[in-house]
């Protein structure tokens, strides 16, 4: 037993040993490992200390060295907000919490995103401040400007391309300029006070639209100017109870007239060319004052007629009237010499209908005498009188050609239905061209064909009324009348007959 226990004891304390020699083995290969290992792990730790020297040095190079405030007013009224726009320099440094202060908060104020605020008249400092740096400027604050202008008055309005009268359809435009021209408000408007008489535009244009009288009224600016209107229907003739007066000294005579049409203006006004030879009255009644021969001309203000007015001697005078005298009683008015004076140049002479109405007996003959041509201007027409085609000067030719528009097509009355000088040429405008031309014969109390083709160019050598027609008459309707009465004839004397043999029937 004691020698089980012996041995027992043995083996223990083999096997401590065996884990004591096992643990110091253990123990060896880690020293020896750390001698290993020392050197790389001595390199990394050296490499970790200049990493983080690095990063160290890299977070100094990021702070923040100045402040740009950017563009600034740095005067402002009151009132009046203003934002800052800063940036931190260098662009790279790291984004820290900017500050923003004023030193007079009276004066203006500052908030945190940098927005400033006018408050009153003054002068402070604002301040913005970031890591340490700031910078700063001096505002100045003034009281806001007044923004109304010292009011300048509208004390005129002129005014020019003006006519009180103005015919229906007819347009004026008015132009305005406000005085001075530099008033506060110089805006133009434009009414009128009867929109059924004229009626106007926003700029201006003024439209007659029937016969009357309205007022236009021109505002600016609180001044106002009002421009009477009176609105016309235009004439178209005159006519006249004479174109020709023969009369002796101390003989009166009246002329009367009516204006076409009876919608226009009918106040006539009378004036005498030579007052010394023939007088006339604001009536028309005509006084022949010596011998001699003037013009009578008759106006309603748009249109002008004349008539010829003849003074011829006494009889007692007449007799011993010389041969002087006798020229003397042809001598020429002021109109016809002054056509005496253009046929005395070259070339042919125009003229116009309005200013001549009449071509008298001297200026027939002075036409004549020089063969030349003479053209005469209307409306819608031409004229034209050659002085070779003149074969009676005492025929005097009245310029103005009465058109009228009938239902079979347009009416011509040519030198009012007188017989003419010669013959004349009329030549009608593209709008009153026709193919067939008719002249209406009084006896027969019908119209009858002249001829077919263009009326552009119309040639003839009686005075009368003349019809261009697009279409050929039948000639039906003129005779209308007498074959209903020669109808009514015939079957009058059939009844009769009827009755009477009836009668021999009963019997």
């Amino acid at each position: 037993m004691m020698r089980y226990r012996q041995l027992q004891s043995g083996k223990c304390k083999q096997s401590n040993e065996q884990i004591q020699a096992f643990f110091f083995g253990i123990l060896s290969l880690c020293i020896i490992a750390v001698f290993i290992l020392r050197e790389p792990l001595l390199i990394h730790a050296s490499s970790l200390s200049a990493e983080s020297s690095e990063q160290a040095e890299s977070v100094a190079a990021t702070a923040v060295t100045d402040i740009d405030l950017g563009d600034y007013n740095a005067s402002m009224e009151a009132g009046e907000k203003q934002l800052l726009s800063i940036t931190l320099l260098p662009l790279t440094a790291d984004s820290q919490a900017v500050t923003y202060q004023s030193e007079h908060e009276s004066v203006a104020t500052v908030n945190a995103m940098g927005r400033m605020t006018a408050v009153s008249a003054g002068k402070t400092r604002i301040t913005v401040s970031c890591g340490g740096i700031s910078k700063s400027f001096e505002l100045t604050v003034k009281e806001p400007e007044s923004t109304e202008k010292a009011r300048i008055p509208v004390t005129d309005i002129e005014v020019s391309d003006y006519q009180e009268e103005l015919e229906v359809d007819k347009t004026l435009n008015l132009s305005a300029t406000v005085l001075p021209s530099d008033a506060t408000d110089s805006r133009l408007t434009y009414t009128t006070s009867n929109t059924a008489v004229a009626a106007v535009t926003s700029t201006g244009e003024v439209k007659g639209i029937s016969p009357g009288s309205a007022e236009i009224t021109v505002t600016a600016g609180g001044f106002s100017k009002k421009l009477p209107v009176h609105v016309k229907i235009a004439a178209t003739s005159i006519e006249l109870n004479t174109t020709y007066l023969v009369l002796k000294k101390g003989d009166t005579c009246t002329i009367t007239g009516k204006v076409l049409p009876e919608q226009a203006a009918q106040d006539l006004s009378f004036k005498s060319a030579d007052e010394g030879i023939a007088s006339v009255s604001g009536s028309g009644r005509v006084t022949a004052r010596k011998t001699g021969n003037t013009t009578i001309l008759v106006s309603n203000g748009d249109m002008t007629s004349a008539v010829t007015v003849i003074v011829n001697m006494p009889s007692a005078e007449g007799a011993a009237a010389t041969a002087e005298n006798q020229i003397q009683i042809q001598t020429a008015t002021v109109q016809e010499q002054s056509i005496i004076d253009l046929l005395s140049k070259d070339g042919p002479i125009e003229i116009e209908a309005g200013e001549y109405p009449l071509i008298t007996s001297a200026m027939l003959k002075s036409l004549y005498e020089s063969g030349k041509t003479m053209v005469i201007r209307g409306d819608t027409y031409r004229m034209v009188l050659e002085g070779k085609d003149i074969v009676n000067c005492d025929n005097q030719l009245s310029t103005g050609l009465k058109i009228v528009k009938t239902e079979k097509g347009m009416e011509l009355i040519c030198n009012e239905g007188r017989e003419l000088p010669g013959e004349i040429s009329i030549q009608m405008d593209a709008v009153n061209r026709y193919r067939y031309l008719y002249l209406f014969n009084s006896g027969k109390g019908r119209y009858e064909n002249i001829r077919a083709e263009d009326s552009s160019d119309i040639r003839i050598n009686t005075g009368g009324t003349y019809l261009l027609a697009e279409e050929k008459l039948d000639g039906i309707s003129v005779s209308l009348y007498v074959i209903i009465g020669f109808a009514a004839v015939i079957a009058l004397l059939s009844a009769g007959y009827l009755v009477v043999k009836k009668k021999h029937w009963f019997w």
